[in-house]
């Protein structure tokens, strides 16, 4: 989810966990953390609106929550891939299914550089990268 606000300069900018922009400056961070809590907790909103330090606390954890949500939904491992899914699982199943790319590459260089014959690098390689 996004939300607008109004930057220093006066634009009027858009912001969402996937936002790869984030040299926002202090002021600016404070307007996208009332606009978040604003839309989550519109109650809560009312009570702390005067209180920057309560807004940015609050803005602060569900940018968060929302950037780990959008971080869960981009990875392959589609078990692991929900909301509330511990950090540590999630950590363990992406080194479990991802590749060094230098140890690959020297590893398939080294079959490559072998005396097998085409078909037996090949069956090989597959064997390595577990190519059914």
């Amino acid at each position: 989810m996004t939300v607008e606000f109004i930057s220093d300069n006066g634009e009027k900018k858009t912001y969402g966990a996937l936002t790869t922009m984030s040299r926002w400056s202090e002021n600016e961070w404070l307007r996208i953390h009332k606009e978040l809590v604003k839309r989550d907790h519109p109650e809560l909103f009312e009570t702390i609106k005067d209180n920057d330090i309560a807004i940015s606390a609050v803005g602060y954890g569900i940018d968060l929550e929302e950037r780990y949500e959008a971080l869960l939904e981009e990875l392959p491992q589609s078990s692991y891939s929900k909301a509330g899914t511990h950090p540590k699982w999630v950590s363990e199943a992406v080194e479990e299914n991802t590749l060094n790319k230098g140890i690959t590459q020297d590893d398939v260089k080294e079959i490559l550089n072998s005396d097998m014959t085409s078909d037996e690098k090949l069956a090989d390689i597959k064997e390595y990268l577990e190519i059914k």
